[in-house]
Formats: C-alpha cells, structure tokens, sequence
C-alpha cells in the first residue's frame, strides 16, 4: 500500500477546523493501520499528475474551506483501492444543512478516477455511475470515502465505493461505476 499524504487548502481554514480534520485522519489513520506505507508528498503528487491541480472542478474550483477540502489520501495497489478523508463545507448544501447529492457523486466519480490514475490507467472516462443514497450527510462534516477496482475486462474497468464516516462505522452512500480507457485512434 502506498501513503498518499496531501493537503490541499488546509491554510484557507480555522485552527477548529483544521484540528477537527486532523482528528479525523486520525481515525481513518487506525482503521487502516494495518496496511504497510510509503508517504508520497504533495510536491512529488502535484509532479506526477500536474493537470489534477489546475482548472478542475475538484481541485480548483471547489477547493477552499466552505466546499471541499481533501487532506490525506491512502492508496492501496495490491488491492487495486484508494480511501480518503474529505471535508464538505457548508457551502455544499441541498436541503438546509445537508450535502447535496450531486456533490457526493462528484466526489466519488472524482475518487475512482484517481485510483485508476494511480494504477497508470490516466486515460479514463465514467460510462456509468450509479449511487446508492442511504442515508443524508451533514454539511461542515469530515467523512471517510473508499473506492475498488471489482475486475477488468479489456477496455473496461468496473468499480464500486461509498462514503462512510470517518470510523468507517456508519454508511452514507454506496456507488459503482464503469470507466472506459479510449481506444486508440
């Protein structure tokens, strides 16, 4: 497994905020203890995937401290996973304090692309993406996200995840995709 530590806008928030996401890491941090780790910096991230940083909706757009705020990344290549820790600011709502569905879906098809990127696979596209709403997530909450690659059949790549919290011990929403590498013209 490979320790990807990122943090994206972290300065942009309140020392409250940056404590309680702190916590939160943390507690993602012992439920994935057991997996062996190589931290990979932010600088040598933003080197190997230089447009994830520039003029997208993720990591621009929405990237500040009433949005969403991506802080620590752990990416798992035996098992073809990624898990995350996100802050969804109050910003984000679609109902008076809870997060709007389409931010959540944003959020999740944004994750599978980066576990394909990270297992070489940059040239993707999202075919399908189903999501599953079990349960509304609060604005101004931290929440744990985990994605899989379930199996690969030639150009196709099928993925399910969800967004829990950060314990990991209460499910908000579930997903599964299929992304297809372009054939080559």
């Amino acid at each position: 497994a490979v320790l990807f530590a990122l943090f994206i806008g972290l300065k942009h928030i309140s020392s409250h905020q940056a404590k309680i996401i702190s916590d939160e890491i943390e507690k993602l941090s012992e439920v994935l203890k057991s997996t062996k780790s190589e931290r990979i910096t932010a600088k040598q991230l933003s080197i190997r995937f230089p447009l994830m940083r520039s003029d997208h909706v993720f990591h621009d757009t929405l990237n500040h401290k009433d949005s969403i705020l991506t802080s620590s990344f752990w990416f798992d290549k035996t098992n073809k996973s990624l898990s995350l820790v996100v802050h969804i600011g109050k910003k984000l709502r679609g109902h008076p304090g809870v997060t709007h569905g389409g931010i959540l879906a944003l959020i999740l098809d944004n994750t599978f692309g980066w576990c394909l990127f990270f297992l070489g696979m940059e040239t993707v596209v999202t075919a399908y993406l189903q999501m599953n709403y079990k349960l509304p997530i609060l604005t101004d909450s931290v929440v744990s996200v985990a994605v899989n690659v379930d199996k690969v059949e030639g150009r196709k790549i099928f993925m399910t995840g969800g967004i829990s919290s950060s314990d990991r011990k209460t499910f908000f929403v579930g997903s599964s995709a299929l992304f297809v590498e372009p054939r080559n013209n």
